[in-house]
């Protein structure tokens, strides 16, 4: 499986983690995905999943600013 496959469930896992030299790591073991088909560890967070654009590996993320409290 491909680093861009592994991340759509990595995307949305309760156990992601951000790492600053390689994205999203997992928060358990600190490392990158290496599942071939599924991960054991993998619990799906709702949250995150209904904040995904569609098609998440074409669109852009942005983060959403309230521009009526900047000032």
């Amino acid at each position: 499986m491909t680093r861009q496959a592994q991340l759509q469930f990595c995307k949305v896992c309760v156990n992601q983690q951000k790492d600053l030299n390689f994205g999203i790591v997992c928060g358990l073991n600190g490392q990158t995905a290496n599942f071939d088909s599924s991960c054991e560890s993998y619990r799906e967070d709702s949250s995150l999943k209904a904040r995904l654009p569609i098609n998440s590996s074409t669109s852009v993320w942005f983060k959403k600013i309230d521009i009526f409290n900047i000032f």
